[in-house]
């Protein structure tokens, strides 16, 4: 995980899982304290997903409307994808690059 403040980026990479979800968690919380009306979360280098990750990132996109951010996930793997959108985050989604 690296966090780009610059650019306000949360690059994940490899498994996003139940033993990383406390870890993400804080890196989400972090990003989302970055004093910018927007945030990014960059899935293209994330291998696999479950559902702790999907609902520590699901829990995070919540809290950045409520704090009045602009939230996106941006080049997810189709199967990351899928999950999002599955769990009613495709809104949240850009398009595939």
């Amino acid at each position: 995980m690296k966090l780009d403040p610059t650019s306000q980026t949360l690059t994940l990479s490899g498994a996003v899982d139940i033993d990383r979800a406390i870890q993400l968690k804080e890196r989400l919380l972090t990003l989302l304290s970055l004093p910018s009306p927007h945030a990014v979360v960059d899935l293209a280098q994330v291998t696999e997903m479950d559902l702790a990750g999907v609902q520590v990132l699901a829990a995070a996109a919540l809290c950045a409307r409520r704090m009045g951010k602009q939230w996106r996930f941006c080049n997810p793997p189709q199967e990351v994808r899928s999950k999002l959108i599955l769990v009613g985050l495709n809104a949240d989604v850009l398009p595939l690059s």
